[in-house]
């Protein structure tokens, strides 16, 4: 695959960008389970707009803080950039963590 399948892959697939993304960001790499293709699946259609309500229940470790509140949010901005997102968390230092981690995707530079 060329530079330019890649880019353009990772502008359509949000599977394939949150692994670039979570990859890049920690070094985790993941396949493609079947539960994280039908969460992308789930998720696309939440932030397309025919699905206006999600609840996911998911087991700790379940890459649903990376890719619900980073990757999500990230995708939505690529697509979107005046988006607004509130991303609301149990604790101070993880929304941070999830700002910094948001942020640090927007500015690498595989995704300028």
């Amino acid at each position: 695959m060329n530079d330019k399948q890649l880019k353009a892959m990772l502008r359509q697939d949000f599977l394939a960008f949150s692994r670039k993304a979570i990859l890049e960001l920690d070094g985790t790499k993941f396949d493609r389970g079947t539960y994280l293709e039908y969460l992308a699946t789930e998720l696309t259609a939440f932030v397309d707009g025919p699905t206006n309500r999600l609840l996911v229940n998911l087991p700790p470790r379940h890459l649903k803080t990376l890719l619900f509140s980073v990757c999500l949010a990230a995708w939505k901005f690529a697509h979107e950039p005046s988006a607004k997102i509130m991303v609301v968390t149990y604790a101070e230092q993880l929304a941070e963590s999830i700002a910094r981690w948001i942020r640090g995707i927007l500015q690498s530079e595989w995704f300028k």
